[in-house]
């Protein structure tokens, strides 16, 4: 991993830990809300040296360190979690001590549940969790809501993650969503049932990639893309890495590409580094 881009990721990783936080002290009050708000939350922040894995050359792309935003929504009737990111047990580690692989060096300044504690919830209040996948850095805190939270997931995920040949990178992450309280959905949920968070099936990635739909009374509809994309250059210019295109995802693309232009909504790429500099972070929020 070049200096020079782990540079830049310390200074990203810097700047998001110095946002706005509670004051010390007795925690705020969970929010009282009477229609949907949306956090974005820093979920850790990823360096890679490999734009070429996703058939981008370095050329192409603004940059190669990835954000990795976590998404929660607080409803009047609960709250739901869109993914829980990187580990907590690497926050304030080392830069380069956790290499998944040889092309990704990984930084994680503020935890989950710290963050969540700014806005004023515990883990064990959170209503529902859902994974956009089950790849660690989208699930690295599942334990943390695994007791408490009803994890919402398709039957295709969770073989992906519990079959016999299942998904094991960081398993001990998240393993204990096995155990969860546990609602198998189909290609379309309404988490809500009023239309405000809906999960939508878009396989691909992993055999049960999903995307969230969230209305919002005064942003309009955001569709939470996952990891549909890595890079917003991906969407530009029409790449995906080889193995992805013998997969579901160009049908997945152009499924929420259509639902983009029919409802006219944003698409939110979880890991485009200029999109997250630019959006509100808690303890802001969407409404």
């Amino acid at each position: 991993m070049k200096l020079a881009r782990l540079g830049k990721l310390v200074l990203y990783c810097l700047a998001a830990s110095m946002l706005p936080t509670s004051a010390s002290g007795e925690p705020p009050p969970m929010p009282v809300v009477s229609a949907p708000r949306l956090y974005v939350l820093d979920c850790g922040a990823l360096a890679t040296d490999s734009p070429e894995g996703f058939n981008l050359t370095r050329d192409e792309v603004a940059t190669t360190i990835m954000a990795n935003m976590c998404f929660l929504i607080v409803h009047p009737k609960g709250t739901f979690l869109w993914d829980t990111g990187v580990s907590d047990r690497w926050t304030g580690r080392p830069l380069g001590e956790f290499q998944p692989n040889k092309h990704v060096s990984v930084v994680r300044m503020r935890s989950l549940v710290g963050q969540l504690a700014d806005i004023g919830y515990r883990p064990d209040q959170i209503t529902y969790l859902s994974l956009s996948h089950a790849h660690w850095d989208h699930s690295g805190n599942g334990n943390v809501f695994a007791r408490t939270a009803t994890w919402l997931v398709s039957k295709a995920e969770h073989d992906f993650m519990f079959g016999p040949d299942g998904y094991t990178r960081e398993r001990q992450d998240w393993v204990d969503l096995q155990t969860a309280k546990t609602i198998l959905i189909g290609d379309d949920y309404d988490v809500f049932g009023d239309g405000s968070v809906v999960i939508k099936l878009a396989p691909g990635h992993s055999p049960g990639h999903s995307v969230a739909v969230v209305n919002l009374p005064h942003t309009g509809p955001i569709i939470l893309a996952g990891d549909l994309y890595h890079f917003k250059e991906e969407a530009m210019l029409d790449r995906m890495p080889d193995a992805e295109r013998r997969t579901q995802t160009p049908q997945s693309r152009a499924m929420v590409a259509a639902l983009a232009k029919s409802l006219n909504a944003q698409v939110w790429i979880a890991h485009d580094l200029a999109l997250s500099q630019r959006l509100l972070h808690e303890p802001a929020f969407y409404d």
